[in-house]
């Protein structure tokens, strides 16, 4: 099918740009432009009323999910971005157990969802309670089990699956980042390391924050994690040996790095198969 003007225009000059860009990224505020170019609806959650109704669960699984055309086609760039960086996780090999119907980490799972979702075949308040309860929990701790790239395969499906439900406007809905991290990121640590060095840095920023404070060097000197007398409790301890254990463990932590090459070769699929492709199963299934 024929693209609206504005978006094969923007595609096009993407297109241009980012073979020229030297790191071959689109950021995103082009890639919003890009999405607005679409001609989506608001997400009924993004007006006040219904901005309450999202904080309340229960009440949000059963508003109405509006998928005019463009908000169809949408959907289903999310879902062919998901799949475009599932393999990752297939090839990774993360145990799943297919009988727990409570839990599930499985992106082909959400996948699945998203696409029933936009099919028809599956209610959108089914999935709903699926994406915030058997989806959100089972994903719960799987950052420990892999490399950063595959776990960012895994968030692409459950962004995507929120896009569908929640709109641009979504809590965590910006899938093409996590699934463009997915694709061209290189993880050469053990899995699970990637998320030790995460939490390690937002306490560094946390203990700089806390330092500008007049009371602080009072507070260190006080805090019985810092005191090696016998005022330390047994909680002290143990966290303390933790985290010098966890600090030895990240000597050897290598940072993630990125392949322009492989950038150049996801955004360029991205704005020539992804998006036209989108379109064509939005008009099948409108």
């Amino acid at each position: 099918m024929e693209l609206p003007f504005e978006l094969s225009r923007l595609l096009q000059q993407n297109l241009e740009s980012v073979r020229l860009e030297p790191e071959h990224h689109i950021y995103q505020q082009e890639r919003l432009e890009i999405l607005e170019a679409f001609g989506l609806l608001e997400a009924p959650q993004t007006n006040e009323e219904e901005k309450e109704d999202r904080n309340d669960w229960k009440r949000w699984y059963y508003l109405p999910v509006n998928l005019p055309l463009a908000d169809r086609a949408f959907g289903w760039l999310a879902m062919l971005t998901a799949r475009k960086v599932l393999p990752l996780w297939e090839q990774f090999g993360t145990a799943q157990n297919e009988d727990n119907l409570d839990f599930s980490f499985d992106p082909a799972k959400m996948i699945e969802t998203g696409e029933g979702v936009l099919s028809g075949k599956i209610s959108s308040s089914t999935a709903k309670i699926d994406l915030c309860n058997r989806f959100y929990y089972g994903m719960i701790g799987i950052d420990k089990l892999t490399t950063k790239n595959v776990y960012c395969a895994m968030e692409t499906a459950y962004a995507g699956l929120e896009a569908i439900l929640s709109g641009t406007k979504g809590l965590n809905s910006d899938f093409t980042a996590r699934a463009a991290i997915a694709y061209v990121g290189i993880d050469e640590n053990e899995p699970g390391l990637w998320a030790e060095e995460n939490v390690r840095e937002q306490e560094q920023t946390l203990e700089e924050d806390w330092l500008k404070t007049d009371e602080t060097p009072k507070k260190i000197k006080e805090s019985s994690i810092f005191r090696q007398d016998s005022i330390a409790t047994i909680e002290d301890i143990y966290y303390r040996n933790f985290l010098i254990e966890r600090d030895k463990r990240l000597e050897n932590f290598k940072p993630i790095t990125f392949s322009p090459q492989k950038e150049l070769e996801f955004w360029e699929w991205w704005l020539t198969e992804a998006i036209p492709q989108a379109w064509e199963f939005a008009e099948k299934e409108f």
